[in-house]
């Protein structure tokens, strides 16, 4: 449950989301805390600055979503998740590619289901590189 102070320093840290409800920004840190543990980060403070990015990269594909919903028209002939998976166009349909559920990132990182979505915002990859500084990455050959 994030404190009213979180929200604040999030407000401040974060401009572009000030006119967004404490609510709204409060259910997105529920489900941050969901996903992030901060007993695995050596460092609180850079915990608690890759739990804001994670909170503005979620608000942000929320963003995005709502923007491409209302630019192509969702429900008018399209099937619009965060990417673009059919095309209907008469009693024709085309179907697109899959999602990957593992990918090869630059330097030789394999992304898990889910984070490949981490590279789609600014706020996602300094997550990433946060991350990256105290967690680091296990190879098993």
């Amino acid at each position: 449950m994030p404190l009213d102070r979180d929200i604040v320093a999030f407000k401040a840290n974060f401009q572009e989301f000030k006119e967004l409800p404490d609510a709204d920004i409060a259910e997105v840190f529920n489900t941050a805390d969901v996903f992030l543990d901060a007993r695995v980060w050596p460092s609180a403070r850079d915990f608690a600055m890759a739990r804001k990015l994670w909170v503005a990269h979620t608000l942000l594909l929320y963003r995005m979503a709502l923007a491409s919903a209302s630019f192509t028209g969702a429900g008018v002939g399209m099937s619009v998740d965060l990417y673009l998976s059919q095309i209907h166009i008469g009693e024709r349909t085309v179907g697109l590619g899959q999602r990957r559920l593992m990918t090869s990132g630059g330097r030789g990182y394999v992304y898990g289901p889910g984070e490949e979505m981490l590279n789609t915002t600014i706020y996602g990859e300094m997550f990433i590189q946060l991350r990256t500084r105290n967690i680091p990455n296990v190879v098993l050959l």
